[in-house]
């Protein structure tokens, strides 16, 4: 899940065309944004484990 978000992610960055941006900022950007990101799916998928529990594997 954490990689087709990361993806999508960089896919709307690719749209974007902003030519008061820069590259440095862009990335700075997009990196702090990933890292939300990557929080926000392992509190999910912490949730998920507390509610479903853990599998017997």
């Amino acid at each position: 899940m954490s990689d087709f978000a990361r993806k999508a992610v960089l896919q709307q960055v690719q749209f974007l065309d902003s030519k008061d941006s820069t590259l440095t900022g862009d990335l700075i950007t997009l990196s702090r944004e990933l890292r939300r990101l990557d929080q926000a799916l392992e509190d999910t998928r912490r949730r998920i484990r507390e509610v479903l529990g853990v599998a017997a594997g």
